[in-house]
């Protein structure tokens, strides 16, 4: 089966009308296929690491990065430095290099190219090129990943459109994977978009599309299919939780373990699914720190995931940054990504920060604990609780000069 979506894509990219999803040389907040900053350091020990061991493509892909960001030591200009970083992109794709490494190069190479024909006649059609060639790729994650990402592209622009089309669009979209043979293909592809279903559909009619989505794929007995829609059905899972008990296991920072629900019992909890590279996570702390401050004395905790890949990151930050509640973090194998975690794998957790709030009575009662809503909800829970006015902050005056 073809699907639709691909045969109008080259005409999308090239009116402009679609948004870029992958940003450019930045840790992509709220999304999984974010990659740790130390992934994609720069700067001096780049260098000295690229001059010992140039002709290796982690070596290459740093001064691809280097150039791409800075210039390179030739202070390039934009749009030059672009196509100096996807010629060194394309030495590097010679080499040896790991799965892992090769899907960098690719969203790397696909950024790149779009931002160097953003401002041609025909804007994405180098980067839909790229992509549309590496779909023909003999290997099948190549292939996958590049067909994904096309995908994204598509969905991105649904955006756009009025709530009444993007509906309309979904539901044509995920007909053409309900009607297909579930394989590890379409249950990768349907993850997609059951992603943006979760993001642009109301809470009720997401759920169902989304359930109906994952009870297409379950009914299969095949391993790697089952594997391949895994996080659709942890997503499934995590849209159901409303009203209904949320599973967390591991071990905390102390070696402890997290004992949930019961050593949580009668007390408004909020799971935050968070990493030291996030941004956003971070940018979180300040209002979940003077929430805890005002609320915990009342039965108010805070169970923190880290999807940190390296449990000494972790522990630095939390003992900088004073932070006082509880933190999951789950052993990996070496090398192995921080969202490898079982929990983020039960509940389909694709983007961070994720924060879930847990009534008293062990039920879930929001999906989408964040920021100001945080603050209303906790008010909610505890509503004798006497909440500080939040300080302002005020520029000084400056002094009047005589």
């Amino acid at each position: 089966m073809k699907f639709a979506w691909k045969l109008t894509l080259s005409a999308v990219l090239a009116s402009g009308q679609i948004a870029v999803g992958t940003a450019l040389f930045a840790n992509e907040a709220d999304t999984k296929a974010a990659v740790p900053a130390k992934v994609l350091t720069v700067g001096e020990d780049a260098k000295e690491e690229a001059a010992a061991s140039p002709d290796t493509f982690e070596a290459k892909f740093k001064a691809a990065m280097d150039v791409a960001r800075s210039g390179g030591e030739d202070k390039l200009p934009m749009p030059e430095r672009y196509e100096k970083a996807i010629e060194l992109l394309d030495q590097a794709w010679e080499m040896d290099r790991t799965a892992d490494e090769t899907k960098q190069a690719i969203r790397m190479k696909f950024s790149l190219l779009m931002a160097v024909g953003r401002n041609s006649e025909q804007p994405g059609e180098k980067a839909n090129a790229f992509l549309n060639e590496l779909i023909q790729d003999n290997d099948p994650e190549i292939s996958l990943l590049a067909e994904s990402m096309l995908l994204s592209l598509e969905l991105s622009r649904l955006s756009k459109l009025p709530k009444e089309e993007q509906a309309s669009k979904l539901d044509e979209l995920k007909a053409e994977f309900t009607e297909s043979e579930p394989t590890v293909r379409t249950a990768t592809l349907a993850t997609n978009i059951a992603t943006t279903i979760s993001r642009l559909l109301e809470e009720e009619p997401a759920r169902e599309e989304i359930s109906e989505l994952a009870m297409h794929f379950s009914s299969v007995q095949d391993e790697e299919v089952q594997q391949a829609a895994s996080r659709l059905f942890g997503l499934s899972n995590r849209l159901n939780l409303l009203g209904e008990p949320i599973e967390i296991t591991g071990t905390l920072l102390d070696g402890n373990d997290v004992n949930f629900p019961a050593a949580f019992q009668g007390k408004t909890v909020l799971v935050d699914f968070w990493a030291t590279w996030c941004g956003p996570c971070v940018a979180e702390f300040p209002n979940m720190k003077r929430l805890y401050e005002i609320y915990h004395p009342h039965g108010f905790e805070i169970v923190g995931i880290s999807l940190d890949s390296e449990k000494e990151a972790v522990d630095e930050f939390i003992q900088t940054r004073e932070i006082p509640w509880s933190i999951v973090w789950n052993e990996r194998e070496e090398d192995e990504s921080g969202w490898i975690d079982p929990n983020a794998d039960r509940y389909g957790i694709s983007g961070i920060p994720t924060m879930i709030l847990v009534g008293e009575d062990g039920n879930v009662i929001s999906l989408s604990a964040r920021g100001h809503n945080l603050d209303k909800l906790l008010a909610e829970a505890y509503p004798e609780v006497e909440v500080p006015a939040k300080e302002e902050k005020t520029e000084a005056k400056p002094e009047a000069t005589k």
